[in-house]
């Protein structure tokens, strides 16, 4: 009897933060990363601090609802904290195998002066990232 080699499924992580960037970059991956046959998609968001323990999440329950309609195999995480942190630790934790976060389109001196999420997470990872740029709306 042969035995079913037992294969591995890519973990892909999108941070969502409910910005219209972090949809793009969610919409990005479900066209062009995604393979639902092989991968596992982790939706992660940071919930502020003073959020509501044990509340259901807004963010991850709509990206939760575009996963199923996607057929996507996927979990939902849920951290307090620091973004760029949160981030950091659950790719470590989860053994992630890619990352996909959104840019803000910040200018090189916003970004020096208030730090940014993404670049943080590039410079950081233990995986490969995915930055996807903001695109201009479509008339």
């Amino acid at each position: 009897m042969a035995e079913e080699a037992v294969v591995k499924k890519r973990k892909v992580m999108v941070a969502l933060d409910g910005s219209d960037f972090s949809r793009q970059a969610f919409d990005f991956a479900v066209a062009k990363i995604f393979r639902p046959e092989k991968d596992l998609v982790v939706l992660f968001n940071v919930r502020a601090a003073s959020g509501d323990a044990g509340a259901e999440n807004p963010i991850l329950e709509e990206y939760k609802k575009l996963a199923e309609e996607k057929g996507l195999e996927h979990v939902t995480i849920e951290e307090k904290g620091d973004p760029r942190e949160a981030i950091i630790s659950t790719v470590e934790k989860e053994s992630v195998d890619l990352l996909v976060i959104g840019s803000h389109g910040k200018g090189m001196t916003k970004r020096l002066l208030l730090g940014s999420v993404s670049d943080y997470c590039a410079h950081h990872s233990s995986c490969p990232v995915l930055i996807h740029r903001p695109q201009p709306k479509k008339a």
